[in-house]
């Protein structure tokens, strides 16, 4: 087990965070719903997470370079360990309109149970032009990329029509991200 200090340091930017998610997206990943404390465990060639554990591991400090075999876990400070639920409800500039998100602005985005990461621009992938990166179950589980059009529908993809369901808030990781 991988056990760190509990302070935190500064803020991250916004480049350092979209980074080390698209970093993340890049190596093999699986999905692991564990609560408490299993934040983003590594076992030697796969990450394993779930979607508010990947969040709450790096704004707490976890070092995606850190090939350490083992759970991050610590006493959490910001933020706490909550679920996705309440995760969001810790973010400012709490919104519903998709239509207002931006370019360069990385946002938490919420479905009922769900988060994930708008990264404030569009990649193009081996998937097709892809806006959000989230660790979920769907799409054979792990850490990938998708997509939120400006009605807030999650897609595998722009201009797929295989719809995942439906984004329904999104805020600004502000406490963590400056």
């Amino acid at each position: 087990i991988l056990v760190l200090s509990t302070t935190i340091e500064s803020k991250m930017s916004k480049k350092e965070f979209v980074s080390k998610l698209e970093t993340l997206a890049k190596q093999k990943s699986k999905y692991r719903m564990k609560y408490p404390y299993n934040l983003l465990y590594w076992d030697g060639t796969t990450w394993w997470c779930d979607c508010s554990n990947l969040l709450k591991a790096l704004f707490n400090g976890r070092n995606i370079n850190d090939k350490t075999k083992g759970s991050f876990q610590r006493k959490l400070v910001d933020p706490p360990d909550v679920g996705a639920d309440r995760l969001i409800n810790l973010c400012t500039d709490l919104s519903s309109d998709f239509s207002k998100l931006k370019s360069g602005e990385p946002r938490l985005i919420h479905m009922n149970g769900h988060i994930g990461t708008y990264i404030g621009k569009e990649l193009k992938v081996k998937a097709g032009t892809v806006n959000v990166i989230e660790c979920t179950g769907a799409l054979g589980g792990g850490i990938k990329y998708t997509y939120v059009d400006k009605k807030g529908n999650r897609l595998t993809c722009k201009g797929c029509s295989r719809n995942l369901g439906k984004w329904t808030k999104h805020g600004l990781p502000s406490r963590w991200v400056s």
